[in-house]
């Protein structure tokens, strides 16, 4: 079982490389997992980063995610919004439906234009995800390979992850 959580992450550069550009960097992220098996999952992502260039300007990033996921994989609804000195670059809205967990899923976007496609079968939806990869650490498995879906850059992304599990 999932147990709603916050999770707070101060963020700062404790050394930049020569020529790089960036001259400063601190930032915080604040995670949130709210709901239940029962219920599904709520999941709110806010990161915000202060970038700091070698001539002196700055630059304030803001990502904002948030999305429910229905516990047994079959449905997500996501919204997600970049600001770049509180000006929108980026956003993504919309709802993803499969008859069965490991089904193709079908994407309805609302932003950032209306359109609808398919995603490949066994794409899972990051609670999915998540549940998958604890699933492979109990059986022993060392790395864990999964094609992920979350809606984020501009709702079209499929992220294709893997992680190494380390001992308990």
């Amino acid at each position: 079982h999932f147990a709603p959580h916050r999770a707070v992450y101060d963020i700062s550069l404790t050394k930049a490389a020569s020529g790089s550009g960036v001259a400063s960097l601190n930032g915080r992220m604040v995670y949130e997992l709210s709901g239940s098996a029962c219920e599904g999952f709520t999941q709110n992502m806010r990161f915000v980063t202060r970038m700091g260039n070698q001539d002196g300007a700055e630059t304030i990033n803001d990502l904002r995610n948030s999305s429910w996921e229905d516990a047994g994989g079959k449905r997500l609804r996501f919204s997600t919004t970049q600001f770049a000195n509180e000006n929108v670059v980026e956003s993504s809205q919309g709802d993803a439906k499969r008859e069965m967990p490991a089904a193709a899923a079908r994407v309805d976007l609302v932003k950032p234009d209306k359109s609808r496609f398919d995603l490949p079968p066994n794409t899972l939806f990051p609670m999915q995800h998540a549940k998958h990869m604890i699933q492979s650490a109990k059986r022993g498995e060392k790395i864990y390979a999964a094609s992920v879906y979350d809606g984020s850059e501009k709702g079209t992304k499929i992220y294709l992850t893997n992680a190494i599990i380390g001992k308990a």
